[in-house]
């Protein structure tokens, strides 16, 4: 008798993405491979089973421009008066800012500084004491330098300019623009991921140029700003302002550096690090989201100190000093990951976005304190904090949970499945694709894991990696050469699989024909052929992939892993 059969198999896809989020609770069903890769036992049937010709393909890698490398950024936001205006009334320009930039040169000799800026105006630019002018061109500021800079030179700048839209990187809300729950509430914020930050301050925006931030904001005196890192003094200007100063040490990409001001409260929670330092994790909120029925900043990060906990046993110490988040209100997306204060929806205070939370705390790892050097490699940082919320949902052992949320992961994925682009290089319109910056890459970094012999291993690769590059910034193909440095032999050879799963889009699915013999014959072979059918663009007609199959009868049950490296296989 045969049997013919189809099935896809997804080995690649997890998160609570900053887009939106998502329902926690699908129900599971069974996954190809989830059990086997768990199992040691029958991993080692496979790992000796098939040797791997290395793949004559070069991942790409992208040429950074390091001609200038800005070291400290200074910024002054003067909103004392944007956020009395309600938005109609507001003229063209919206406030005056100023920043200060202490820049290095790299290239041999420098003649004009090119930093990034849109929807700016600008009044002075000072270069080393030195007036200089400016010109612009698409999405850039042009300064020609007083004096032609060579390699090793410091270049410090002061620039003096004006915001022109507030519905961009730089959201300034009045009283009169918002009301929620009957009260109005007044805020100004700021987000940059992937190209906001040149839309209200003038930078380097590239994500592998990191600098230190000293962040000024002048408000009205009833309200609270919060910035990355730490405050540092609250000083009033004049009757009705104050200007709040806060400061981050660790050096940060230009997306991940926010201001915010509002009528906060905050409070306080704690974590002890494993080196023994206590940190501390501020939670700014409007007052009546601090706890009420339906909003409450308490109820939603209660679990974020159990985070930590999960994170540093599996990834080493936390990178930074302090923690915290700041709710803000109206965005189209969860969360944010600013560097030691992560921005969120004043919709997680609801208490239904735990993952959510969890997602951003895996950034300050992977993300912050390593950070994808472009945005062709973005997967490297969603990936793997999507990655890290099936890791707590699977803490102290809990494996149902995390195969629960990769499975979540994996379903989303192929609601569109071969329609998908691939996960490297994805343009810049469709950065934050759910279906594969998250969800596909969130599985990448799960099937890597399923490479090694045991956890423990991978994870150690992992901390190695971070400390390695920490505090700067990599390219996909900087994490393959380090894979292949610490793991030379996986059960798919490394070119391939970041081949298959990262440059080329798709995932496998097999057709099978199942030959089964008469049940009166004494002894019963039974013989499978599995054939690889997808058809897409620019989908692998191969994928190189560990598959489970599972024989079972009245009286036994036998699991075998086949590594498939052909279209069509017979397995008996």
């Amino acid at each position: 008798m045969k049997i013919v059969w189809t099935v896809l198999v997804m080995l690649t896809c997890s998160v609570a993405t900053h887009a939106q989020q998502h329902a926690y609770g699908d129900a599971p069903h069974p996954s190809v491979l989830m059990d086997a890769v768990l199992d040691p036992a029958i991993r080692e049937q496979v790992m000796p089973r098939h040797a791997h010709a290395m793949s004559p393909m070069a991942f790409p890698s992208t040429t950074l421009d390091t001609s200038i490398d800005v070291q400290h950024y200074d910024v002054f936001m003067d909103w004392s008066t944007v956020m009395s205006i309600p938005r109609a009334q507001r003229g063209p320009r919206k406030c005056d800012a100023r920043v200060q930039l202490r820049v290095v040169v790299k290239a041999a000799t420098l003649d004009t500084l090119k930093l990034n800026a849109r929807e700016l105006t600008f009044d002075s630019i000072r270069v080393n004491g030195q007036s200089a002018g400016h010109s612009l061109s698409f999405q850039r500021v042009n300064i020609p330098l007083p004096t032609q800079a060579r390699r090793g030179d410091t270049l410090d700048v002061v620039i003096n300019y004006g915001i022109m839209r507030d519905d961009l990187g730089f959201q300034s809300y009045a009283n009169t623009d918002i009301s929620q729950s009957g009260r109005p509430l007044a805020i100004t914020f700021t987000f940059n991921q992937p190209q906001g930050a040149r839309t209200w301050y003038p930078c380097n925006d590239v994500p592998y140029d990191k600098a230190t931030f000293l962040a000024s904001m002048a408000i009205p005196k009833d309200f609270v700003g919060v910035a990355n890192g730490r405050r540092v003094s609250r000083t009033p200007l004049n009757d009705s302002v104050v200007v709040e100063t806060w400061r981050h040490e660790e050096p940060m990409s230009t997306y991940l550096f926010n201001m915010n001001a509002s009528r906060y409260t905050m409070f306080e929670q704690t974590y002890v690090s494993s080196t023994g330092d206590t940190i501390p994790i501020e939670n700014y909120q409007w007052a009546i989201d601090e706890d009420s029925a339906t909003y409450s900043a308490r109820r939603a990060v209660r679990n974020v100190p159990d985070m930590f906990r999960v994170m540093e046993e599996l990834f080493g110490p936390y990178p930074f000093t302090s923690y915290g988040h700041v709710a803000v209100y109206p965005i189209q997306f969860g969360g944010m990951e600013h560097q030691s204060m992560s921005m969120v929806n004043r919709e997680w205070l609801r208490g239904t976005a735990e993952l959510g939370y969890m997602h951003e705390v895996g950034h300050q790892w992977f993300g912050d304190w390593v950070t994808c050097a472009t945005w062709d490699d973005i997967w490297l940082n969603e990936g793997a904090a999507s990655w890290t919320e099936a890791l707590f949902a699977g803490r102290d052992g809990n494996n149902d949970g995390y195969r629960l949320r990769m499975r979540q992961r994996r379903d989303r994925y192929l609601r569109n499945g071969l329609a998908e682009p691939p996960v490297y290089g994805i343009p810049l319109a469709n950065l934050f694709n759910e279906a594969t910056t998250y969800c596909k890459s969130a599985w990448v970094y799960h099937m890597m894991r399923t490479q090694y012999v045991n956890d423990s291993l991978f994870f150690a690769h992992l901390r190695t990696y971070l400390t390695r590059f920490a505090r700067g910034a990599t390219q996909t193909s900087d994490l393959l050469a380090f894979m292949k440095n610490v793991a030379p032999n996986p059960v798919v050879d490394w070119d391939v699989y970041f081949d298959q799963w990262l440059a080329k889009a798709g995932h496998p699915i097999f057709s099978g024909t199942l030959d089964l013999p008469p049940s009166s014959e004494p002894t019963r072979r039974v013989t499978l052929m599995m054939s690889q059918v997808q058809q897409a663009a620019n989908v692998p007609d191969v994928f190189h992939v560990p598959v489970r199959i599972r024989f079972r009868s009245s009286s036994a049950t036998k699991d075998t892993i086949v590594l498939i490296t052909s279209k069509t296989i017979t397995v008996d």
